[in-house]
């Protein structure tokens, strides 16, 4: 579909069994939802023996999906997802939800989109659990990948709150992101996420970027780097600084490495800056941190030279007794206050933090913009 024309899904649609992806589409697909709010449904159906599917394999220039609830069962290999196999150039996602189980055995396996190369997904949902015994898995996309450091890559307020299983690389809502102009932003993760191998977060496993506004409130497990927000959010190059950030974020949810490192907020960081975070969830492994575990300096491959890292208004709480770099204890009844991520000439803490007291009965502080909304256990 090239021809930039609006198409109105107004009905549940259950796709044919011989259903072949939109190869290449640059339209606009909305869904009409009904007197009570309900979104159409497009049901796949039950699929075995995928690779390369989803309702549209490439969203290319001008294209948006919005407003659409999709189910079913899909099973295969690579690259397989609910909307589309690949977000490029201007093209959007938006007000989406999958409920669809994806089963694979490859890479490249995610709830809504499989890359974000360029584009924007917000306001989607995805519910149904993706699993693969691959490399990339998340629950809104695998991977934000991409050669261009000109456009921004947005996920923003998305959520998950299925399982997402996967190998190395896999996150809640992003299994991994390696363009310094991908920003990750009023997301949450409210379901497990289990990797076989390294690299595993709450929101995003690995990669470098920008995650703002973020909280994890899912157990993350995995055998190292891993972390409550991110895994390991280091810069892929020993020679170009690729500068990453986690910034406003925190996490309430278990972190386990079974064989390694794992720390509360982020495991690994290089070339990051991490401002204003906070970890209540336990953190269990080999070596562990309340908040971060290891910190990598400028350099050649001997990873020698001055710090690049900057950690600023970084705290947990009493769950986890060893300390690293930067960080500080508080006592729950301090983490109510605002106070503590104002900062010296910058904005204060009670711009973006709040206590609110509702029905999930969160007590601690919660972000403005992307409010708690799991059960605090």
């Amino acid at each position: 579909a090239n021809d930039n024309k609006y198409y109105s899904v107004e009905s549940d649609i259950t796709l044919p069994s011989d259903y072949t992806p939109i190869a290449d589409f640059s339209a606009k697909l909305s869904g009409k939802t009904d007197e009570n709010g309900k979104l159409p449904v497009i049901d796949f159906g039950t699929r075995n023996g995928l690779a390369n599917f989803a309702l549209i394999k490439v969203m290319n220039s001008g294209a948006k999906v919005s407003n659409l609830k999709f189910t079913g069962n899909l099973s295969g290999s690579t690259y397989i997802s609910s909307v589309a196999n690949d977000l490029n150039y201007d093209a959007v996602i938006d007000g989406c939800e999958s409920a669809a189980v994806i089963q694979a055995t490859g890479n490249y396996v995610g709830g809504i989109v499989s890359r974000v190369i360029k584009g924007t997904v917000s306001n989607c949902v995805n519910s149904g659990d993706v699993k693969t015994a691959g490399q990339y898995a998340g629950g809104i996309t695998a991977i934000i990948w991409g050669s261009s450091a000109v456009q921004t890559k947005f996920i923003t307020g998305c959520y998950n709150t299925a399982a997402v299983e996967g190998g190395r690389y896999t996150g809640g809502i992003c299994g991994m992101f390696n363009q310094q102009n991908a920003i990750v932003e009023k997301c949450y993760n409210a379901g497990s996420v289990i990797s076989t191998a390294d690299s595993v977060g709450g929101i995003v496993g690995a990669g470098y970027g920008a995650i703002r506004e973020c909280y994890n409130a899912g157990a993350v497990t995995g055998t190292t780097n891993v972390g409550g927000i991110g895994g390991n959010l280091c810069s892929l190059s020993n020679t170009v600084t690729y500068a990453g950030s986690i910034e406003n974020c925190y996490n309430t949810g278990a972190v386990t490495a079974t064989n390694g490192h794992a720390g509360g907020i982020v495991c690994t960081i290089r070339y990051n800056a991490v401002t204003n975070v906070y970890n209540i969830g336990t953190v269990t492994g080999k070596n562990r941190s309340p908040v971060y575990r290891l910190r990598y300096p400028s350099g050649g491959s001997a990873m020698t030279g001055e710090d690049q890292n900057t950690v600023i208004n970084a705290y947990y709480d009493d769950k986890v007794t060893d300390t690293y770099d930067d960080t500080a204890l508080k006592s729950l009844d301090e983490l109510k206050n605002p106070g503590i991520f104002d900062q010296t000439g910058g904005a204060s803490g009670s711009d973006i933090w709040q206590i609110a007291e509702d029905e999930f009965g969160y007590p601690y502080l919660q972000l403005k913009n992307n409010p708690h909304k799991v059960v605090f256990q």
